[in-house]
């Protein structure tokens, strides 16, 4: 999860890191539910949760200076919220941890299999 409230001190590159870990894809032309977009400090994201409402993040330096609820078709602004929590695009999210050390041993059978196909 990602848990952004309007006063918090936060680099913008933490944010998109964190989406993406949420498995969100950045999209400046297409915007839909699990994306999200980026225009200087304005960062515009629709949940995947949600049908009708996108969150914009607005960072002034490395302080979230105001969230507002919108329309994603529309850009009318329909409220500013004090907080929002941004939920992963699907229900599996794998940890980092693990997907390093899945990387480990994924290079290490290869080194294996290289050892026996070189032998061949």
């Amino acid at each position: 999860m990602l848990h952004l409230t309007v006063g918090m001190l936060i680099d913008q590159r933490a944010i998109l890191r964190r989406l993406a870990e949420l498995q969100y894809t950045r999209n400046d032309q297409a915007f839909q539910r699990g994306t999200f977009r980026v225009r200087g400090e304005v960062i515009d994201i629709f949940p995947a949760e949600s049908d009708d409402i996108a969150l914009r993040v607005e960072l002034f330096d490395e302080e979230v200076e105001r969230l507002s609820l919108f329309d994603p078709l529309t850009g009318q602004v329909e409220s500013t919220v004090p907080r929002y929590t941004i939920y992963p695009k699907t229900h599996y999210v794998t940890p980092r941890e693990r997907i390093l050390q899945a990387m480990e041993e994924i290079k290490d059978e290869l080194a294996d299999r290289r050892k026996v196909l070189l032998a061949e």
